[in-house]
């Protein structure tokens, strides 16, 4: 853990949050988890939810805040509407 810590720590704070929700640390993973937002912004995390390496954390009050700070909380994504209009690709 010390030299994943070392290499990757600042760079993929992410990596060190799945092995923290993985082991079942929830603290550890979830700070982990806000240094990844602090250091590479929400990008990616539209996979993040879906997860199994942080299954663990789904349970946690903190992860549906965590993800409505990304973008993609249960609430928001059931929030999007999606219009399809099926008459041209019928019609074809």
């Amino acid at each position: 853990m010390n030299e994943l810590l070392e290499r990757w720590g600042d760079q993929w704070p992410s990596e060190i949050a799945m092995v923290y929700a993985w082991s079942g640390d929830k603290d550890a993973a979830f700070q982990w988890l806000d240094k990844e937002i602090d250091v590479n912004g929400t990008y990616g995390w539209t996979q993040i939810p879906e997860d199994l390496r942080f299954r663990n954390l789904r349970d946690d009050p903190r992860w549906q805040v965590l993800l409505t700070r990304v973008g993609v909380s249960d609430d928001q994504l059931a929030a999007i509407e999606f219009k399809v209009d099926l008459t041209s690709l019928l019609a074809n």
